[in-house]
């Protein structure tokens, strides 16, 4: 979870850059902690995001594909954030 703004950026730089590479790396190693946490419609964009880019085929879905998941990411860190706040206030 610390690590996945940074995953999150690397994701985002590489759509930003057009690097096809980069962002199947990105998106492979964001998969690890979305899965850790149990964002599983975010593992599934993740693994279409892989899978486009390896088959390379619905290129043009990918800007969207990072778009959601960007979002959705960074919604259940923040949730996450606010939940151990409370619980550490226990």
């Amino acid at each position: 979870m610390k690590n996945m703004p940074l995953q999150i950026a690397a994701l985002e730089n590489a759509m930003n850059t057009s690097d096809l590479d980069k962002l199947k790396a990105a998106a492979h190693k964001l998969k690890s902690s979305v899965s850790t946490i149990g964002l599983t419609d975010c593992l599934t964009i993740l693994n279409t995001i892989e899978d486009n880019v390896l088959q390379k085929i619905n290129l043009d879905d990918l800007p969207a594909l990072v778009n959601k998941i960007t979002h959705q990411c960074k919604d259940a860190l923040n949730l996450l954030e606010i939940e151990i706040v409370k619980l550490s206030k226990s």
